[in-house]
């Protein structure tokens, strides 16, 4: 919820009927209608004017209920304002002339970018210009610039926000099946184990993390060399935290899931369903990692008896007691008495 209001006009009052936010002032930190200072900015507008500004999380929003992460409690300020910061975010184009970046007029620039795109396509093609772009934006601009480099100059040679080129940064995952950030925050809700590779939730993810899993008592596994927030409440809850040698994920995480195999505790409907039974399932014109590193079940069962996967072996290897190498996947997979699997969300 953004709140904005001329600096020259009379404040509300303290009362709940007297302010915008409908809450008795002063409110304590822990009421949930609190505003901290990073909430607040202020800045002028095209019109001359000083301006409040505050930014509040939304305690109707079901998501955050009105919680809020490090960065988002602290979005007010990031807007522009000549009196802080931000005074000295750039107002317009620079050219670099000789050893300085002197500012020059819109017009300007886009006459010498259009110049220098055109000569380029000209000289070399199409192939002979890139560009980046960033990811996180509204559509109207992303299709803007897309279609100015990919249809209008016609070259392949884009990328964005941190990787390389428009493709996929987690190719291998959607090989299997998975796309990135497929998770819903009610499946943490719902989940009997939370199985955290790398992630930090708490760090990361702050309001996923403290509403979402620690409000509905999953129990936390947390694989990371850090001795992290996450970790620590992992062991204070019942959950288990993988202090691994960095670079030693897949061997524990192959560990882990031999123990698991080897005691059948694997959702054999889903593997029947899901998972190829022969090599000859994979169709002709799927892609080339699929025809050359696919594998039925079997296959991975067989590649998971190599030695490094026993779990004394790698508990040397990653430094991960074999105990914990047990007890994750008994807490990941091993059904109960009555037959019922956990239910295991994967966060990496």
């Amino acid at each position: 919820t953004v709140y904005v209001w001329p600096t020259d006009v009379p404040e509300g009052g303290l009362k709940a009927s007297e302010n915008a936010l409908g809450v008795g002032l002063p409110a304590s930190a822990l009421s949930g209608q609190w505003i901290s200072p990073g909430m607040y900015n202020r800045t002028v507008f095209q019109d001359g004017r000083s301006y409040n500004i505050i930014i509040v999380p939304d305690r109707g929003y079901e998501v955050n209920m009105g919680n809020h992460s490090i960065r988002g409690g602290t979005n007010a300020q990031g807007i522009w304002t000549p009196f802080g910061p931000t005074a000295d975010r750039l107002m317009a184009p620079l050219l670099k002339v000789g050893d300085a970046q002197q500012p020059i007029s819109w017009d300007a620039a886009l006459t010498i970018a259009s110049g220098v795109l055109k000569h380029a396509v000209s000289k070399y093609g199409p192939q002979g210009t890139a560009f980046r772009m960033y990811a996180y934006q509204w559509f109207e601009n992303t299709y803007a610039i897309t279609k100015l480099y990919f249809k209008e100059i016609g070259t392949p040679n884009g990328a964005i926000h941190n990787r390389a080129s428009f493709g996929g940064e987690t190719t291998a995952l959607g090989d299997t099946g998975l796309d990135t950030w497929n998770i819903a925050y009610v499946d943490a809700e719902k989940a009997d184990v939370v199985f955290e590779v790398g992630a930090g939730g708490y760090e990361n993810q702050t309001v996923f993390f403290t509403q979402h899993v620690m409000n509905h008592g999953a129990k936390l596994i947390v694989q990371d060399p850090r001795k992290i927030m996450d970790a620590a409440y992992a062991e204070a809850h019942g959950g288990l935290h993988l202090q691994l040698k960095p670079g030693t994920d897949a061997v524990l995480l192959n560990a882990i899931a031999r123990v698991i195999v080897d005691n059948n505790w694997q959702d054999n409907d889903f593997v029947s369903q899901f998972i190829i039974s022969s090599p000859g399932d994979i169709k002709a014109g799927d892609n080339w990692r699929q025809q050359h590193f696919g594998m039925t079940f079997s296959a991975y069962q067989k590649m998971l008896q190599n030695s490094l996967y026993e779990t004394a072996n790698a508990a040397q290897f990653t430094g991960v007691a074999a105990d914990q190498i047990q007890m994750a996947a008994q807490l990941i997979a091993k059904p109960n008495a009555n037959g019922q699997r956990p239910k295991t969300l994967f966060m990496f």
